[in-house]
């Protein structure tokens, strides 16, 4: 269809059959054959073609011929979102909470880059509140999250299990190192403090892992902390009973699963992680 409209502009414009095939690069035959195409589309006549080979356009081609600008324009400005699109697919941008971020992905994103080596990846760490908000609001394009997330814009796959483990620092168990408002540890944390009726005393809000762990060595009080930051630690540890034991989700926008890029990718990152978990 829209060959018979680049045609029917050019004879429009040219007033002439000979002139528009040289134009677009075809035969006056085929510009002819178009035209009828057209106008047995449209059930009327467009052009009065005379003897002498000179075209003149009928009231309905001077009514038309706006619209067909309009439509071939809306076609074009179609043709480059859909460029567009393929080219976004070469750029993915990641958002993970901490844990996630530091601990799994580095291993995920080195597999991303030997299977899709065209793609350039951008990661955001944050806290999970935060990797929910960017994801609600389009500004990144898959999350991982180390809790729960309530949102009916989000949809959430179960990636794997995360175990968490104590330490045990100072000599007043009151106090406690913890993270901030967002954080699936501080959630995990709370719940903890919950089931098991503590009610710290002191309190450091630290919104970084790496810290925590620094503060622990530093007999500065106790902590839960994913068992995936075990390689880092110099000091005791314990495993909490396995009703503690959380999971790893990632979460995507519902209508990303109707396209089939990121359909794909879903289902190959959800098989990196768990790939890369060990066995309980």
């Amino acid at each position: 269809m829209f060959k018979l409209l680049k045609t029917f502009i050019a004879v429009y414009e040219q007033e002439s059959f000979t002139k528009a095939a040289d134009l677009l690069f075809l035969t006056q035959p085929t510009i002819s054959g178009h035209i009828k195409k057209l106008e047995a589309e449209l059930d009327t006549l467009l052009f009065i073609r005379t003897s002498n080979k000179a075209v003149y356009p009928c009231q309905a081609a001077q009514i038309f011929y706006p619209k067909a600008i309009e439509l071939l324009a809306n076609w074009e400005q179609e043709k480059r979102a859909l460029q567009n699109e393929e080219s976004y697919h070469q750029r993915l941008h990641l958002a993970a909470s901490l844990t996630i971020g530091t601990e799994v992905l580095p291993k995920i994103l080195a597999k991303i880059a030997q299977d899709y080596p065209q793609l350039q990846v951008t990661l955001t760490i944050c806290n999970s509140d935060e990797v929910a908000a960017l994801m609600e609001n389009s500004q990144c394009d898959l999350g991982f999250v180390e809790k729960t997330i309530f949102s009916h814009h989000l949809k959430s796959r179960l990636l794997c299990q995360d175990r968490l483990i104590k330490i045990t620092t100072a000599p007043d168990l009151n106090h406690w190192i913890i993270r901030e408002q967002g954080s699936g540890l501080l959630f995990a944390t709370q719940n903890y403090f919950e089931t098991n009726r503590i009610v710290p005393e002191h309190i450091l809000t630290v919104n970084n892992n790496d810290a925590i762990i620094h503060l622990l060595h530093l007999n500065m009080g106790n902590a839960l902390l994913s068992e995936r930051y075990i390689h880092r630690l110099t000091i005791p540890f314990t495993y909490l009973p396995d009703n503690y034991t959380r999971h790893f989700s990632l979460i995507h926008r519902p209508r990303q699963l109707e396209d089939p890029y990121y359909a794909k990718l879903i289902d190959q990152l959800t098989t990196y992680v768990q790939e890369d978990t060990p066995t309980p």
